[in-house]
């Protein structure tokens, strides 16, 4: 078996992958727990990792949702279109052929 690693960035590290061994576990702790400036730096440190290893889930998450390719922005819509002012202008001349016959 391994001897059980005691720098505090690989068993942050080992703690976010949910890999530390108890022994590790244990030596996590302890460090964390001692009243001292290192273990003020210690936990600022771990926060951080944990911070940033939740950023990056929320972007993993979001991104497997979100469709691969961003559609190209669209053009602003026209007010009308061909078709509606196609039909207008046949019903004005079919109104008009009308009130001159």
């Amino acid at each position: 078996m391994l001897e059980p690693s005691r720098d505090p960035e690989v068993l942050i590290q080992r703690y976010l992958e949910d890999d530390l061994s108890e022994a590790e576990t244990e030596i996590l702790l302890k460090l964390l727990q001692n009243p001292s400036a290192e273990s003020s730096a210690l936990k600022d440190s771990l926060l951080q990792h944990l911070s940033m290893d939740a950023m990056l889930r929320e972007v993993k998450v979001g991104s497997s949702t979100a469709p691969a390719l961003t559609p190209p922005l669209q053009k602003p819509r026209a007010r009308f279109s061909v078709i509606t002012l196609t039909a207008v202008a046949a019903l004005a001349a079919c109104l008009t052929f009308m009130a001159t016959w």
